[in-house]
C-alpha cells in the first residue's frame, strides 16, 4: 500500500494545501498592511458602495423590454393614475411608490394602456418610463449590501467578515438582477435590513429617548415592510426575538 500512488482527490487536496501555504508565505510580508485594510470600515464601505452601483446601474435600459413581472407593476401603475378601482393580493405600498415615480416624469399617463393579459412575454419600452423606474431601483439596490454590512457589525461580527458577507450579498447574481428590475423585492429587502439595524441600535444605546426613538423608527420601517408584502411578518417576528 505504500508504494501505490495517492488517488486523484488526495492528490488534489496536497496540491490546494501546498499553494494555499506558498500564496501565504507571499503575502505575510504585507500581512499588517491588510489587516489595517480589512480592518477599516470606511473604505470597506466605500468599496460596496462604489462597486455596488457599478454592478447595477451601467446599462439600466438593457434589455429595452420588460423582464418578469414589470409589466404588472407598470399596469398597477397607470390604474393608479388614472384613478382605476384595481385590486390586488398584495399590500399596495410598493405600487404607490412606483406610480408615484411615474408622476415625477413628462409622461402623459392619461393616454397610457395597460397590459391586460400578465403573459410574461416580454414587451417594448413604449411610452412608459421603464428605465427611469429601474435606476430608481437599481440605487435602492446600492444600499442593501451596506446594511447587511451594518447589521453585521451591530451583531459584534469583526469588520473583515462583516465585509465577506456584505460583498456577497454585492455580487450575488439574483439580488443584482432584482435590483435592476421594476419589482418590488428589493425596496422590501432594503427595508427589512433597516429595521433590523434600526431594532439592534435601540438595544445597543444607553439613552432611554434614543433608545425609544430608534425603537420607534424600526417600527414605522416593519410597518412598511408590511404594506409591501405580508412576508414580511417574518422579519417583525426576528425584532421580536431581539427584544
Amino acid at each position: 500500500l505504500h508504494h501505490m500512488q495517492p488517488r486523484l482527490p488526495v492528490r488534489i487536496a496536497n496540491t490546494i494545501m501546498r499553494w494555499g501555504k506558498n500564496f501565504l508565505a507571499a503575502v505575510d510580508p504585507f500581512r499588517p498592511t491588510l489587516h489595517r485594510v480589512l480592518h477599516n470600515e470606511r473604505l470597506w464601505i466605500l468599496t460596496l458602495l462604489i462597486i455596488g452601483a457599478l454592478l447595477r446601474v451601467p446599462f439600466i435600459d438593457h434589455p429595452q423590454e420588460t423582464v418578469f413581472d414589470e409589466p404588472i407593476y407598470a399596469d398597477f401603475a397607470i390604474l393608479i393614475l388614472q384613478e382605476h378601482p384595481i385590486f390586488d393580493i398584495h399590500p399596495p405600498l410598493a405600487r404607490m411608490f412606483f406610480a408615484t415615480l411615474v408622476s415625477y416624469t413628462d409622461v402623459h399617463t392619461a393616454s397610457l394602456s395597460i397590459i391586460t393579459t400578465p403573459d410574461f412575454v416580454p414587451h417594448d419600452f413604449q411610452e412608459f418610463p421603464y428605465a427611469f423606474l429601474r435606476i430608481v431601483m437599481a440605487y435602492i439596490g446600492t444600499l442593501l449590501p451596506l446594511l447587511i454590512f451594518g447589521v453585521a457589525r451591530r451583531l459584534r461580527v469583526s469588520t473583515p467578515w462583516a465585509g465577506l458577507a456584505a460583498f456577497l450579498v454585492l455580487i450575488d447574481p439574483a439580488l443584482i438582477v432584482y435590483a435592476r428590475a421594476i419589482l418590488p423585492d428589493t425596496l422590501l429587502l432594503v427595508i427589512e435590513f433597516l429595521a433590523i439595524y434600526m431594532a439592534l441600535w435601540a438595544l445597543q444605546t444607553e439613552r432611554p429617548l434614543n433608545r425609544f426613538l430608534l425603537g420607534f423608527l424600526a417600527a414605522i420601517l416593519l410597518g412598511f415592510a408590511l404594506s409591501i408584502k405580508w412576508i414580511a411578518l417574518s422579519i417583525a417576528g426576528i425584532v421580536g426575538l431581539f427584544y
